[in-house]
């Protein structure tokens, strides 16, 4: 599949070299953009013994890579071993990440920015977790291979919607943009064509609202992903720009 798709950011993800922690700090940043979507991207370790406070003024995403983690919070204790593994904390709520086995943790943790929200009232003020094999038997599969991790407001943005996407070797994404949400890709298995160029998970792909994306399926053994979407009020100069057609509309004869 031959295409020109310019990404905002496109990486593998070698976990090894995540695991090191050089630097003496818990976090390596990865991707910090324009506040659209979200605000910073980066992959965090939590070493064995060790507890990651889970208290943030965000509304905060974390994706499981490798490893296994606890996850304790006012619903109580919840074990997160399967990569992939997708918790939703809101803003302003409490969880403890600790580490499980003799090998660190690894995770993904997504920032998530927009508009300021209300406070919103209910379950969505708790942590959610959500397990690939889980969401599989839950929510089963569509036409398409997706299959629902969360969807619904945060705080922070319009709307959050992930979900598992599973393709078989020689499937393909045509390429398509999204003008209302920026997309996040995480590739858990298998390799893809992308841009002329074989990109081997686990793998990492983000693209801007309006920026073209698709892939082709090499891999023999299929691939997996997590589609994260952010979705956001459009910004006020677009508001402004509808308020004017409309009017405009309304006045014409």
């Amino acid at each position: 599949m031959k295409s020109h798709v310019q990404s905002s950011h496109i990486q593998p993800l070698d976990l090894e070299s995540l695991g090191v922690d050089e630097a003496g700090t818990e976090a390596q940043p990865l991707l910090s953009c324009e506040p659209l979507n979200l605000s910073r991207l980066e992959v965090g370790l939590v070493k064995p013994g060790t507890s990651r406070p889970g208290l943030s003024d965000d509304d905060q995403l974390y994706v499981l890579l490798r490893g296994g983690v606890k996850v304790s919070s006012s619903r109580g204790d919840r074990q997160l071993t399967e990569p992939g593994s997708v918790l939703y904390q809101p803003a302003q709520t409490e969880c403890l990440i600790d580490d499980l086995g003799n090998v660190s943790a690894i995770t993904l943790r997504v920032k998530l920015m927009g508009a300021r929200r209300q406070k919103l009232e209910g379950s969505l003020m708790e942590p959610a977790i959500a397990c690939p094999s889980e969401a599989i038997a839950q929510h089963g599969s569509d036409v398409e291979g997706k299959t629902l991790a969360f969807d619904g407001e945060t705080s922070s943005l319009k709307r959050l919607h992930c979900f598992f996407l599973t393709l078989e070797a020689g499937d393909a994404v045509p390429v398509h943009q999204h003008r209302d949400h920026g997309v996040l890709m995480l590739g858990l298995a298998g390799d893809i064509e992308l841009e002329g160029n074989r990109l081997n998970s686990p793998s990492l792909m983000y693209y801007r609202g309006g920026e073209p994306h698709g892939f082709e399926v090499l891999d023999d053994g299929g691939f997996r992903g997590l589609a994260i979407e952010f979705y956001r009020d459009p910004p006020l100069s677009e508001k402004l720009r509808s308020l004017a057609r409309n009017t405009k509309n309304r006045l014409r004869p």
